[in-house]
């Protein structure tokens, strides 16, 4: 879900969330990968500028919740999920 704030001149400041599903890893020896698909969400914002009433720049930054699981090993429990954000740079045309 996407909300466009009020426009200033030519830039559209926006605030997104979302549920999805990941699929994160990790390696727990040197040729065991550990992975599993879990549920998680995300909110972030950002802003684009319009170059031309098609073309448009913009940055982005998302925070991502990933909701734990805990998967049993020989060498013990190792937990996947966790949280991390990104940042994205992005330029578009618009028809």
């Amino acid at each position: 879900v996407r909300l466009n704030l009020a426009s200033y001149d030519r830039i559209i400041p926006y605030l997104n969330a979302g549920l999805g599903f990941y699929r994160p890893s990790r390696e727990i020896g040197t040729d065991v990968n550990l992975s599993s698909t879990l549920f998680g969400l995300h909110a972030g914002g950002g802003a684009n500028l319009l170059l031309s009433k098609e073309t448009f720049f913009g940055a982005q930054l998302n925070y991502h919740n990933i909701f734990g699981s805990s998967k049993l090993t020989s060498s013990g429990p190792v937990e996947l999920g966790g949280a991390y954000v990104d940042f994205l740079v992005h330029a578009g045309y618009t028809f």
